[in-house]
C-alpha cells in the first residue's frame, strides 16, 4: 500500500488496537516503543540416521539441534546488553518418527523480538554463529534460513503525547492510561516508519459480556463499544492535527 502512494499528501497516522487485557473504557498511550519487530528463523540439521542401539555409526541430528537451542538461548541471556530487549523462542522442533531410530534430519523454528535496530541485526548474526559451532561440534550440517518480519512499532512523541492530552481533556469519563510496551508485533510499524504519529489502544473486555478471553483464544471476543471509543480518539486526532476545531 505505500509502495502504491497511500501515504502521498498524508502528514500524520493514527492507528488504533482493541486490547482484551484491559476493561472496555480504557483508553492506552505509549510514546517511543511499543510493539517490538518480528523476525524469525529456519533452521534444518542434517545429520546422518541409523539404528538407536548403534549411535557412535550416525551423527544424531536430534542432540544438534537439542543442542542448539539450549545454546541459543545464550544469545539474549549473555550475549545482548540486558538493558536492550530481546526475546529468542523456539516453537518448533520437529525430528524423527520412531523411538528406536536415529533420524537424518531435524528442523528447528522461532521468532525473535527486539527494538533496537542494531540487536535486531545481531540477532540474525549471533544466531548463525552458534549454528556454525554446532557444526564443528557434531558434524551435522546447520543450515539457518533468516527472515525479517514487521519492524518495531515507534509512536512518535509529539503526536502521542499530545494525542493522550487531548482524549483526557475532551473524554473525561474514560480512563486514559500508560501502555507498557510488549513483545507483540505489528505492521502499522511500516507507517510509522514513513511518517509521524501513534498506535494506541483501546480496552475491549467486559465480563458480563464473557469478553475475558485472550487474543487467539478460540473463546475470544470483545465489547464492541470498543469501537466506538477508537472513533472518538480518531476524531481527537484530527482536532490534534488542526483538522476539526
Amino acid at each position: 500500500m505505500i509502495a502504491d502512494g497511500c501515504l502521498e499528501g498524508v502528514d500524520a497516522i493514527y492507528g488504533a488496537h482493541v486490547w482484551s487485557e484491559n476493561d472496555v473504557g480504557e483508553i492506552l498511550f505509549q510514546s517511543g516503543y511499543t510493539m517490538a519487530a518480528a523476525d524469525t528463523f529456519h533452521i534444518n540439521v542434517q545429520g546422518k540416521g541409523g539404528h538407536g542401539a548403534l549411535p557412535h555409526l550416525t551423527i544424531d541430528p536430534v542432540v544438534a539441534a537439542s543442542q542448539l537451542v539450549v545454546n541459543l538461548q545464550q544469545i539474549p541471556s549473555r550475549r545482548v546488553d540486558p538493558l536492550k530487549a530481546i526475546v529468542l523462542t523456539v516453537g518448533s522442533f520437529h525430528s524423527g518418527k520412531a523411538a528406536n531410530v536415529i533420524p537424518d534430519s531435524a528442523i528447528i523454528e522461532g521468532t525473535v523480538r527486539t527494538f533496537d535496530e542494531t540487536v535486531r541485526k545481531d540477532a540474525e548474526k549471533m544466531i548463525t554463529s552458534t549454528a556454525q559451532a554446532i557444526e564443528m561440534q557434531t558434524g551435522a550440517s546447520v543450515e539457518v534460513t533468516y527472515h525479517f518480519g514487521h519492524p518495531a512499532v515507534y509512536n512518535h512523541p509529539k503526536e502521542s503525547d499530545s494525542l493522550k492530552q487531548l482524549t483526557e481533556e475532551h473524554l473525561p469519563s474514560f480512563h486514559v492510561k500508560e501502555m507498557k510496551p510488549f513483545m507483540g508485533a505489528e505492521d502499522f510499524s511500516y507507517y510509522l516508519k514513513e511518517r509521524p504519529g501513534t498506535f494506541f489502544f483501546v480496552g475491549g473486555r467486559n465480563e458480563d459480556l464473557n469478553a475475558n478471553f485472550p487474543h487467539h483464544h478460540p473463546k475470544f471476543d470483545v465489547d464492541e463499544e470498543a469501537l466506538g471509543t477508537i472513533g472518538k480518539v480518531f476524531l481527537l486526532a484530527l482536532k490534534n492535527q488542526g483538522v476539526l476545531d
